[in-house]
């Protein structure tokens, strides 16, 4: 009997204890066996500050939901581009300028409506950099602004028919949300990830939100190891950082970026008295509206008018001093390869790039990788792995290469019959080229099942710069006017927004595994790169009851 009442505090302890035991055990891993392409979307969905990825999370519970506001976004995109087709492109970019400003047209539309004479009392409420384009605006296109802000008005009014239906706690998501444009696009196209994010946070919202911490944690480390990689090897190559430098100022000419008009006053660098670095304040812009879209000559979906260090990863200071504060992006990694002639001219960021994909610390994940290998194996018939990893003699064999695909293109364009493949034109003319010729006699090339890509060489021989092209400009169908709807003139906030890292994760996780749109056309006259960047001033969110 004693036994067993001593056996009794025993039992208790233990089913006291065993709930915190429980609780304490590690979860099992949600994101196993998820393709690539999820697992990097989810990389990005856990690098959102927590506001935001509950309202991401909350959103994802209703992806039919996504899909509808996603055909709305289609459909006033394209009303809007009709509706300033008949401009160029200066004018239009104006008008899209305006827009991300928020409030502007409505409260331009309104003063052109009661026949303002005088628009300063609307413009001490924006920043001054935008009011030489809207005084511009309201000059001459005053009957624009008002179809503008009819069709704003108009989507509105069906995005709020679309979500009224929905719990309140959805409904305050999807407004929070529609404000940031990268988020809701690249949730629709990414709608799988976003269907299985949803069904785990229906099924356990607590261990959803454990696991998602615990790989902010992994991902953030990870991006930090690569960075401090990445600016070790560029920063102790002066011949990288020239081609690197040479190579963003290419990719910002041929593809207008407008950093010239964006150069703000604010934008400075100051040198901490205590160690020899330099802090730099970032200044990130409004996005274009959400049911405008981005204008239609950017290369790839951007919704925010970037400065060109955001792509090429570097900016100089006032003094000279080369700072690298992020990796090149995948689009200018992506641009950089798909033009053959780059190895010609830049054979030493040629190889660094190669380098970091085999010997960095993320040999399959980062966005360099992704894209020399892609540029690999669409090139496997002359590129071997065995050539791409020799690092003997790889400028020589980068320049060689660059000199086979310009004089290819050259021949090609001047037969009339069949072009030569890569093979082909290196089975003519293998003496020219003994380290190509010297990898491929090693094996029989297999057959090439891919499209050759648009290189775009210029049509001479290598020169001491790399040539600049056009492409025709694309027409869009005559404008439409939207019926009018009731203004409300809601002054803005001066609210500066900011761009966080999962949107900067989002454009080198997710969108590194899409094809890139096809190229539209670039800006005449060149643009160039600021000194600093700009300042970025945080962004503070109200606080969620479920957050």
């Amino acid at each position: 009997m004693k036994t067993k009442i001593a056996f009794l505090p025993w039992i208790f302890g233990w089913l006291i204890l065993f709930p915190f035991l429980l609780s304490a055990q590690p979860d099992p891993p949600l994101f196993d066996g998820w393709e690539a392409n999820d697992k990097a979307a989810i990389e990005a969905l856990v690098m959102y500050p927590q506001d935001t990825r509950s309202d991401i999370l909350e959103a994802a519970k209703y992806p039919e939901l996504l899909i509808k506001i996603e055909s709305l976004q289609n459909k006033t995109s394209r009303q809007f581009r009709q509706l300033i087709a008949s401009l160029d492109q200066d004018q239009q970019n104006t008008l899209y300028d305006l827009a991300r400003y928020p409030g502007l047209v409505s409260r331009l539309a309104l003063a052109e409506e009661i026949g303002a004479r005088n628009i300063e009392d609307i413009l001490v409420d924006y920043p001054e950099v935008i009011h030489a384009r809207a005084r511009q605006a309201f000059r001459r296109y005053g009957g624009l602004l008002l179809e503008m802000d009819e069709m704003h008005l108009a989507a509105d009014h069906q995005f709020n028919v679309l979500i009224a239906t929905y719990p309140s706690d959805t409904r305050e998501a999807y407004l929070d949300l529609v404000d940031l444009p990268e988020v809701l696009s690249l949730l629709t196209e990414n709608i799988r990830m976003t269907i299985l994010v949803g069904d785990l946070y229906r099924k356990d919202p607590e261990q959803l939100n454990r696991q998602m911490d615990s790989l902010n944690l992994v991902v953030a480390e990870a991006n930090t190891r690569e960075l401090e990689t990445w600016q070790k090897s560029v920063g102790e190559d002066p011949e990288v950082m020239a081609e690197l430098r040479t190579a963003s100022e290419e990719f910002a000419e041929e593809y207008g970026y407008d950093d010239v008009y964006y150069a703000y006053d604010d934008m400075y660098a100051e040198e901490e008295p205590d160690r020899d670095k330099y802090v730099i304040e970032q200044y990130f812009y409004y996005n274009y509206p959400y049911w405008f879209g981005f204008p239609n000559w950017y290369y790839y979906p951007r919704w925010r008018p970037y400065p060109i260090w955001y792509e090429s990863g570097f900016y100089v200071v006032l003094d000279g001093t080369f700072i690298i504060n992020r990796l090149p992006s995948f689009y200018f990694t992506f641009w950089y390869f798909n033009r053959p002639y780059h190895h010609y001219y830049y054979p030493h960021l040629s190889r660094q790039f190669v380098r970091h994909t085999y010997y960095g610390p993320r040999p399959g994940t980062s966005s360099i990788a992704v894209n020399v290998r892609s540029w690999q194996q669409n090139n496997r018939e002359v590129i071997t792995e065995a050539w791409l990893q020799d690092d003997r003699n790889s400028i020589e064999r980068f320049r060689e290469y660059g000199k086979f695909e310009l004089d290819r293109a050259q021949y090609n364009r001047k037969k009339l019959e069949k072009e030569l493949s890569p093979t082909e034109y290196l089975d003519r003319h293998r003496n020219k080229y003994p380290e190509l010729n010297r990898t491929n006699a090693k094996r029989s090339a297999p057959t090439r099942t891919i499209t050759r890509p648009d290189t775009n060489v210029p049509r001479t021989a290598p020169q001491s710069t790399p040539p600049r092209q056009t492409v025709p400009r694309r027409v869009e169908p005559d404008r439409i006017r939207i019926t009018p709807r009731v203004r409300i003139d809601t002054p803005p906030k001066k609210e500066v927004p900011k761009i966080n890292k999962g949107v900067d994760q989002h454009r080198r996780t997710i969108e590194r595994s899409k094809t890139p749109q096809p190229r539209v056309t670039p800006r005449t006259t060149p643009r160039m790169a600021p000194k600093v960047p700009p300042r970025i001033v945080p962004k503070t969110k109200k606080k969620k009851g479920n957050g």
